[in-house]
């Protein structure tokens, strides 16, 4: 009974590790989307200017 206590216990851990993992790599790739985004917006913007002065 113990045992079986302790791998539900165990199974509810990885699940929530699991969980974890997966948001904060959600958040990162968002994150670096998101930056990427500005990045190209900011460059093209130079260009443009470049080109258009």
């Amino acid at each position: 009974m113990k045992y079986k206590q302790c791998s539900n216990y165990i199974r509810k851990c990885e699940h929530t590790v699991i969980q974890t993992i997966t948001h904060t790599h959600t958040h990162t790739h968002t994150h670096t989307h998101t930056h990427t985004q500005i990045h190209t917006n900011t460059h093209t913007h130079r260009n443009y200017n470049k080109y258009f002065k």
